[in-house]
């Protein structure tokens, strides 16, 4: 059983890999209760006001400022020690959250999450790197008078293209068309139109997912790992800050056509990926050595 998943890209073919892909599991399972329950306990459990839980999570801003400087550590001191650290002040930090009662102590919290989120970005890209590389010294070998990390963009651009084609770019806004849509829908035909667009957008982000391991991956140089995935977990911890305010005014303040405004923007962002990814390679190319 477990050779025909493999076989079929299902599950990943040695059990380091395993682990790290269930451990990912668990943590996008988590993180995406986290956002769905998070403003509803501190709205109507705790008691906080809207203005005030928003503000507190938009404190994520202060995690950008951890990314390089926490990869750079990865770089010198190792990634797994790094990480370990990060993963414990991040546990701690969300447990406090249970304990909240005020909006100061909201922010504190949030603040610390946030800080150790992208400082476990740029540890975990080295031990993605790490098996990936395992991988290609077991079953692949690079052509002779190539330089090492010189075929990597070519194979992220590759990856991105595919993953990035027009219908692909689009499932963001399918998905979001189809919530949209659920709005003037009686009951039993919202649910039913709700869950397809919940299906899409699930297809949408593990092809997101895809891509964004082979851009903050791919184009990194092997010495700077951490540096670069500290550099792409700012746009991350950015999505993370802007998101949530951004879609309660269009999505909870416009309705369906603010559902259509977001898809719309992902759609027209995912446009322009294919030729940032072009033009890096191109450089990467051209540069000496």
């Amino acid at each position: 059983m477990a050779a025909w998943l493999v076989a079929r890209g299902l599950i990943p073919g040695t059990s380091p890999k395993r682990v790290f892909a269930a451990a990912t599991f668990v943590n996008q399972r988590g993180k995406g209760l986290f956002i769905a329950g998070a403003a509803l306990f501190f709205t109507r459990s705790v008691g906080l006001p809207v203005s005030q839980v928003g503000l507190a999570l938009g404190a994520a801003l202060i995690g950008l400022a951890a990314g390089i400087p926490v990869g750079r550590l990865a770089d010198r001191r190792g990634p797994r020690e790094v990480f370990r650290l990060a993963v414990v002040v991040q546990a701690l930090a969300v447990a406090g959250l249970v304990f909240v009662q005020s909006f100061l102590s909201l922010v504190a919290c949030v603040c610390v999450v946030e800080l150790a989120t992208p400082a476990r970005r740029p540890s975990r890209a080295h031990r993605r790197a790490a098996l990936v590389r395992r991988r290609e010294r077991r079953g692949q070998h690079r052509p002779r008078g190539l330089p090492a990390g010189t075929g990597q963009p070519r194979c992220g651009q590759q990856r991105v293209g595919r993953a990035g084609g027009a219908p692909r770019r689009g499932a963001f806004l399918l998905a979001t068309a189809l919530i949209a849509a659920a709005g003037g829908a009686p009951g039993w035909a919202a649910v039913v139109v709700i869950v397809l667009g919940v299906v899409v957008h699930t297809v949408g982000e593990l092809w997101h997912a895809a891509a964004s391991f082979e851009l903050s991956f791919g184009l990194a140089p092997e010495h700077a790992q951490g540096q670069y995935s500290g550099l792409f977990a700012i746009g991350q911890g950015l999505s993370n800050a802007v998101g949530p305010p951004l879609l309660g005014v269009l999505c909870l303040g416009w309705g369906g056509p603010g559902w259509l405004v977001v898809g719309a923007l992902l759609l027209v962002v995912g446009q322009f990926v294919p030729l940032v990814v072009s033009w890096s390679d191109r450089l990467r190319v051209h540069s000496p050595g």
